[in-house]
């Protein structure tokens, strides 16, 4: 996926603790042309607002995942830095706040995929017991 960090790292040099990527940036071009990167799909997954995967043609927001995360650690938190220099630490932790509003958002999109292969699991399961 190419994609602009200045992007990846908006909501964050913006003082916000959360790993969306804002669509608009992405979708009307405003992002600086000049810092475009490459980087593997499997960075970024589409979650709906409450932390749930979408599957199939479920609509959503773009967040980064462990990986992608984990690439953009450190302009992560230059970015967030900055924003807090600024006065803009909307939680008024600094950058171990987002760093635990990460861990916090792995573990609940983790807990949400887990529910939902269950919840297949138990579909396929009556399918295979209701159809011959």
């Amino acid at each position: 996926m190419n994609i602009s960090k200045s992007t990846v790292l908006r909501l964050a040099l913006e003082g916000y603790a959360t790993l969306q990527v804002p669509q608009f940036y992405v979708g009307f071009g405003l992002s600086k042309p000049n810092d475009i990167i490459s980087v593997p799909d499997d960075y970024f997954c589409i979650l709906k607002a409450d932390g749930i995967p979408c599957v199939g043609k479920q609509s959503g927001f773009l967040y980064l995942t462990q990986a992608g995360y984990n690439y953009f650690y450190e302009d992560l938190k230059q970015a967030y830095e900055a924003a807090c220099d600024s006065g803009l630490d909307r939680l008024g932790t600094g950058w171990a706040g987002f760093v635990a509003e990460a861990q916090k958002h792995f573990a609940k999109v983790s807990a949400q995929k887990q529910k939902q292969i269950a919840d297949l699991q138990n579909k396929l399961s009556q399918l295979q017991f209701f159809v011959p």
